[in-house]
C-alpha cells in the first residue's frame, strides 16, 4: 500500500502529529533530524515548521523541503488521534478504527457520561485513562 499523509497538525516544540491513509497516527519530533540533515536546518525556525503544506506528505518553502511519509511513519511515535475526537466518535456511534478493547471500553464509558447514564461524571478522569 502506498502510504501518504491525509491530515497533520502542529503540536508543540518541533512535534507534528500526522494521520496516514491507513488510519494510523504518529507524532514525529523534527528535533531528531534538524541537526542531522542539513536540508532540514531551516525548520529550526518554529514559525517555518508550523507553516507546512500537506500534499501526500509534508512540505515547506514551495517544495524546497519535504519529507517522505514512509520516514515519518517508520520513525514517528505511535499516537491515537486526539482523545476527545476518538471518544466523541464512539459516543456518537460513528464508524471508528479503534481496535483496542480497553480504549473502546473507556470510550463507551465516556458516552454514558455524556448521556447522563454513568456512575461517574468525570470526563477528565476517563480522558486521563487513555
Amino acid at each position: 500500500m502506498f502510504i501518504k499523509i491525509i491530515e497533520a497538525q502542529y503540536i508543540d516544540a518541533y512535534k507534528i502529529w500526522v494521520r496516514f491513509n491507513n488510519g494510523d497516527c504518529r507524532i514525529f519530533d523534527f528535533a531528531t533530524i534538524i541537526d542531522k540533515y542539513p536540508v532540514f536546518e531551516p525548520l529550526k525556525d518554529i514559525e517555518l515548521l508550523k507553516n507546512f503544506r500537506l500534499a501526500d506528505t509534508l512540505e515547506w518553502m514551495d517544495w524546497k523541503i519535504d519529507i517522505a511519509p514512509e520516514y515519518l511513519y517508520e520513525h514517528g511515535v505511535v499516537a491515537y488521534p486526539n482523545k476527545e475526537v476518538v471518544l466523541e466518535c464512539v459516543a456518537e456511534d460513528k464508524n471508528t478504527f479503534i481496535q483496542d478493547p480497553e480504549i473502546m471500553e473507556i470510550a463507551h464509558s465516556y458516552a454514558e457520561v455524556k448521556q447522563g447514564k454513568a456512575k461517574t461524571n468525570s470526563i477528565s478522569k476517563l480522558l486521563s485513562e487513555l
